[in-house]
């Protein structure tokens, strides 16, 4: 035995293990790759119900020190609390224009730096005017080089009075006059015409002027520093609510330093205040049972991937975010069933401990994450944990297209029973293998078909302006515009392309035993393309990867061509569901009203041209191209 070993090590070359190692390695993954593809999609979508789980939160928990919340004195009281504004001024007959010179007339007499901008846009063949106004208090101790912004815009998101709102902001605004301790500059701005109003006024803050006809802007008479925070108050309603609302997804899903979240949910919590993320979140406590905290957790996070994957600006603070300045929303939540004790003071109060905080920072927010979920207000679920569960699920298509890859190079062989290799010690081919097994991979006609399919999603995205405008003019329905031309084009791709395949791949093209089939040529390149998609995505809006790849994902890696007529039609009817127009309809079906529908098509284009929203190109250039690929690919010959 002794003698036996002795050989074996005497024998040994080390350059000759790693190179069968590596050789194994290959195999190994090969096979899992062949095998267990879907298996990791299964693993990924099993991972993500182990987010709601309490033991996978963080607490929320300030990184930077120096913000010290909540260990300040506080000065506000209920006498503070005294907007001078008349109930008059809140009629639905009162011009914009007159309530933004009132609310200006009001911040003068604090002593603040104030001035009026007033905008004109175009929407639907109508100008549409609007005044904003801000009023600068300016940092007894400091060089006016940074800034505090706290908004309010005239209209809630739900269309009332932001009444509430702007009487807090005006009551601070009284409030913050009275002390010396501030060392940034403060701007008190009320926007009109809701977030467009907001969008002018940041552009013309950062010195850009109109460049469009269709928009036009008066630049700012005074500025304040750069501005490093952004609170905005949106409390419409009776004055009295059951939670403050906290929203921190901007344009394109994007989010603000965690400390600056976690700054103003811990300054309401400390204060005995209840807070819940976004208007239809639901409140959790850190005491209550297991399973009723993960229920909550799981309404919660669907709420915040449902916000954050389409990214539109529903708050005004989201336009903040394209300029990188953290900003958050906070809003009056009714709960029904619940007490509604939160009234105006305690927004006040939660709102100067918040200030006082920012005040004490020295400088930008950058100890903390940016990429996060939120179960409640006070916990969250770092990039770290929630990453790998949609990592996984986007490798399952990744995989996929390798293993294609690997398998479309080599005439593939049976090994027969009893074959057994010879020494280890020798690197030799295995049964079946030479130099001549490899298959030719035809690129032309998969190439072919990706472009074309870009090119007739292209061209819907550039034909969506038109669509939007024949609609406005009532020409026809946006909807029947688009579907008319979406069919169309579907014809166009299902018919002429397998027919160039068949051209191409026919009894004059090349042999079918030397060539590997063009359908896993072109399933290879759309999963593979789809990975890369899905990991770019991911890298800015996660929730929308998130939601594109549990919908893209199975379906790519099971479609394949078949001459079974019910596995076709299952295929066909698969993918129609999930390619984006059907989901247009589906939405709409869903709410019993198709307008609802036409004016998420309207939304979804205004959102791109003005505020630079992604998800219309996202869309058209990459979510649609690849489902009409696969389109193509399931009626292609085997």
């Amino acid at each position: 035995m002794i003698g036996k070993i002795k050989e074996i090590i005497k024998g040994f070359d080390r350059e000759l293990f790693r190179l069968q190692s590596r050789k194994k390695a290959f195999e190994i993954a090969k096979y899992l790759f062949t095998h267990y593809s879907i298996v990791f999609y299964i693993l990924g979508l099993l991972a993500l119900f182990v987010l709601p789980y309490k033991p996978v939160h963080d607490n929320a928990v300030v990184d930077e020190k120096a913000l010290l919340v909540g260990q300040v004195i506080k000065y506000f009281k209920s006498e503070h609390m005294n907007s001078k504004l008349p109930n008059a001024l809140w009629d639905e007959q009162v011009d914009s224009h007159f309530r933004a010179s009132e609310i200006q007339q009001t911040l003068d007499s604090l002593g603040l730096d104030t001035s009026l901008q007033r905008f004109s846009f175009l929407q639907d063949d109508t100008w549409i005017n609007g005044t904003n106004t801000h009023g600068i208090l300016r940092s007894p101790r400091g060089e006016g080089t940074e800034a505090i912004v706290i908004t309010a815009p005239q209209r809630v998101a739900n269309g009332q009075f932001n009444q509430n709102g702007i009487d807090v902001l005006l009551s601070f605004a009284s409030f913050c006059t009275k002390f010396s301790f501030w060392s940034k500059d403060i701007i008190f701005m009320i926007s009109d015409q809701d977030y467009v109003g907001t969008h002018f006024w940041l552009e013309a803050y950062h010195g850009e002027r109109s460049k469009s006809f269709y928009i036009s802007y008066d630049p700012l008479k005074n500025h304040a520093g750069s501005i490093m925070s952004v609170l905005n108050l949106e409390f419409g309603g009776s004055g009295k609510y059951s939670a403050i609302g906290l929203h921190p997804i901007g344009v394109n899903g994007r989010l603000p330093n965690a400390d600056l979240v976690t700054s103003a949910g811990l300054s309401y919590l400390y204060s005995g205040v209840p807070m819940i993320i976004n208007e239809d979140g639901q409140q959790v406590e850190d005491n209550e049972p297991l399973m009723d905290y993960y229920k909550k957790s799981v309404w919660n996070l669907l709420s915040f991937l449902k916000t954050q994957a389409l990214g539109f600006p529903k708050y005004q603070h989201s336009l903040f975010s394209r300029y990188n300045i953290e900003a958050i929303t906070l809003s009056g939540v009714s709960i029904e069933g619940e007490y509604e004790y939160v009234d105006t003071v305690h927004i006040a109060m939660g709102l100067e401990t918040i200030c006082r905080s920012l005040n004490n920072l020295l400088e930008r927010f950058h100890h903390a994450y940016w990429f996060y979920y939120m179960p409640s207000a006070n916990s969250f679920i770092p990039l770290s944990k929630y990453i790998g569960p949609l990592t996984i699920i986007i490798s399952a298509a990744i995989f996929k297209s390798l293993e294609l890859w690997w398998n479309t190079g080599t005439i593939p062989y049976v090994i027969p029973k009893g074959y057994k290799r010879q020494s280890w010690r020798f690197l030799q081919k295995g049964f079946g293998e030479s130099n001549f097994s490899s298959l030719i991979r035809p690129l032309y006609m998969p190439f072919l078909t990706i472009i074309f399919c870009s090119m007739f999603s292209v061209q819907i995205f550039y034909l969506m302006d038109t669509i939007r405008f024949a609609a406005q003019n009532q020409f026809q329905s946006a909807l029947f515009m688009l579907f008319a031309t979406v069919m169309s084009q579907q014809m166009m791709a299902l018919f002429m392309i397998p027919l160039l395949q068949r051209l191409y791949c026919g009894e004059a093209g090349a042999s079918r035993v030397t060539t590997a089939p063009v359908w896993k040529i072109l399933k290879c390149m759309i999963n593979g393309g789809l990975g890369l998609f899905l990991l770019s995505v991911a890298a800015m809006n996660p929730s929308l990867a998130l939601v594109m790849a549990i919908l893209l994902v199975p379906s790519f890696i099971m479609i394949r061509p078949t001459k079974s007529l019910i596995f076709y039609s299952f295929q066909m009817f698969v993918l129609f569901i999930i390619s984006p127009p059907v989901i247009l309809a589906i939405y709409g079906l869903v709410y019993g009203d198709y307008t609802v529908a036409t004016q998420f098509l309207s939304d979804i284009w205004h959102h791109w041209s003005l505020f630079g929203g992604l998800l219309l190109p996202w869309i058209c250039l990459g979510y649609w191209p690849l489902t009409l690929a696969a389109q193509v690919l399931v009626t292609m010959e085997l």
